[in-house]
Formats: structure tokens, C-alpha cells, sequence
């Protein structure tokens, strides 16, 4: 019995090498795979014809394995046997190595496949090192700096927010009642507030209009040699009241501590050394002086005196 067991399975490794070497003989070289071939290899039954094999049934690959498997001696999924796989230690299936970007699959089509797979590899979401950003974490933050505090004048009561105003604005410099009552009322003062800082101001000696007009006036005359006209206009305008320049101006100017008209106006002449004997030049003189607002009679004094050599 075990000699005709033999006997039928040496016949069958027989006829399957006779398979084979029938099948090298007729394709000498490789081909393409047609649609039909494609086909059969994605559904797993690749057959032999009918009457190859004893039986005369059509047969799968895998029987085909298992038949040579049989006949060679070797268990079926062997090493080197059709369409086995290679067994890893302990008798599991060894999986093969894969590239990192063979992961790249549908495990990253969402966005949190996206960050699993980065996070595995060691990278941040912006593509930086997964350490820097820890270490970068952990560095102590630097704190911001508070901004200064201010003055809150918008805090205060309507009166006293006035009066804060009104004293921040002669710190910095003289001003006339008007200047400052014009400037409260630009910063919406009300009426009555700045009535009380102006009286508050003028009790401490803060704001004076005589005082500002003659120190105007004094520095115009020497500085920039204005006469008494542009003064008396630039004071008017901000808000000397006409019997406090007049007071000013009376007595050919004694009131001031500067130069009289006459004085600024031969000290330009003689600066300037023009030739008076041309019409067009003397002219030209007398309309610079009277634009400085020195009156039109001290200003044919001047000229004359120049011309005579009194200056």
C-alpha cells in the first residue's frame, strides 16, 4: 500500500515537471500581461488545463503548490515555494520593511493622520524639530511692560479737570486770559470751570496780561526789531485789551525796557549799508522798515539821519 502511495505521487511530480518544462519550451521569453491575464491574476485562479493533472479537473495555483509541496517533501508556504511568504521567528509571518513614505497613505488623508504620522517622525505641525519646540516651551517668557500710567484729567471733576489744564499750559510758557480760556474750551472745558481756573490762575500770580504784553513787546523790539504797530496788532490779536497798550506805548515808550523805534531803525540801516542815493534802493528800504511796523515819520527820520552820516 505505502509502495503504490509512492508510486502515485512520483507519477504526479512526473507529470508536473512535464507541465513545466512544456510550459518554458512554448514561452521562451517574457510578455506582456494582456487585460485577460490581469484579470484572472487579481482573482487568485490561474488554471492549468483540464486533463494535466490526474482527475482531469481544472486547478488553482494553490493546489498546484500543494501538489508540488507534496511531491518535493517541503511543507506548504515554504521558503522558495509559489506563493508562500517567509516566516519570521516563532512561527510568525515576518513583515516586510517598508520605506516611511509607503505610510503615506489613507492614514494621512485626515488631519489627524497628518499629525500622528508627524509626531511619530519627531516633527512639529510648522516643521520644526519636536525638541526645539519642548525646549522653546520651557524658556521663560519675558514679561511685557506695563504702560505708564497718565494723568486721567477725563476722571476728574469738570473743575478741577480745568484747573489741571490750565496750570499744565503756563508751566510751559506765558499766556494771556484768552489764549488760555480759548484752549480749555477747545479741550470742551465748561463755561464755568474755566471761569474758575482763569480766577484761580490769575490769584496765584500764574497769568498777567500786563506782564505778557510788556514781555512780548520787549523781545519782538530787540529780537526781530518790530515796531510798535505789528505789536500793538499781534498783542490785540491775542487778547490785550486797547487800554492796556496804550498804557504800554505812552510816553515815547518808556514803559519798555528796549530799543525805541528811531534806535532799531538806523541800527538796520547801518547793518545793511544800502546806497541811499539810488531812489530804488531807499525805496526798497522804507518799505522794509515799515513792514516791521515802525511808524512811516521814523521811518524818513532814519533815512535822513543815515544819509547824513548820524547813525
Amino acid at each position: 500500500m505505502t509502495s503504490d502511495g509512492d508510486a502515485s505521487l512520483a507519477d504526479l511530480a512526473a507529470r508536473i515537471a512535464a507541465i513545466e518544462a512544456s510550459s518554458t519550451a512554448k514561452v521562451p521569453g517574457p510578455r506582456a500581461r494582456s487585460a485577460d491575464d490581469t484579470a484572472a491574476a487579481g482573482r487568485g485562479a490561474v488554471q492549468v488545463g483540464v486533463g494535466d493533472l490526474p482527475g482531469g479537473e481544472a486547478r488553482t495555483q494553490a493546489e498546484l503548490d500543494a501538489a508540488r509541496a507534496a511531491a518535493s517533501g517541503e511543507p506548504v508556504g515554504a521558503s522558495g515555494g509559489l506563493g508562500g511568504a517567509a516566516s519570521g521567528g516563532d512561527g510568525e509571518p515576518a513583515l516586510p520593511e517598508r520605506d516611511v513614505d509607503d505610510v503615506r497613505g489613507p492614514s494621512l488623508v485626515s488631519l489627524e493622520g497628518q499629525l500622528a504620522h508627524d509626531e511619530a517622525l519627531g516633527v512639529a505641525p510648522d516643521g520644526s524639530s519636536l525638541e526645539a519646540a519642548a525646549a522653546a516651551a520651557q524658556r521663560p517668557k519675558r514679561k511685557k511692560k506695563e504702560p505708564k500710567a497718565e494723568l486721567a484729567f477725563a476722571d476728574a471733576a469738570p473743575h478741577q479737570r480745568a484747573i489741571d489744564l490750565a496750570y499744565k499750559l503756563v508751566s510751559r510758557r506765558e499766556h494771556t486770559v484768552k489764549q488760555v480760556r480759548d484752549k480749555l474750551a477747545a479741550k470742551a472745558c465748561e463755561p464755568a470751570a474755566i471761569d474758575e481756573a482763569i480766577a484761580e490762575l490769575g490769584r496765584y500770580g500764574f497769568i498777567d496780561d500786563e506782564r505778557y504784553a510788556k514781555l512780548f513787546a520787549e523781545d519782538k523790539r530787540r529780537l526781530q526789531g518790530w515796531g510798535a504797530r505789528r505789536i500793538r496788532m499781534k498783542l490785540t490779536q491775542d487778547g490785550i485789551s486797547r487800554d492796556l497798550l496804550d498804557r504800554l506805548f505812552a510816553d515815547d515808550e518808556e514803559a519798555l525796557d528796549a530799543p525805541s523805534e528811531l534806535e532799531v531803525a538806523l541800527a538796520l540801516l547801518h547793518r545793511k549799508q544800502p546806497d541811499l542815493s539810488d531812489v530804488k534802493v531807499k525805496s526798497r528800504m522804507a518799505g522794509m522798515l515799515a513792514r516791521r511796523g515802525i511808524a512811516s515819520s521814523v521811518v524818513f527820520q532814519a533815512i535822513r539821519q543815515h544819509e547824513r552820516g548820524e547813525d
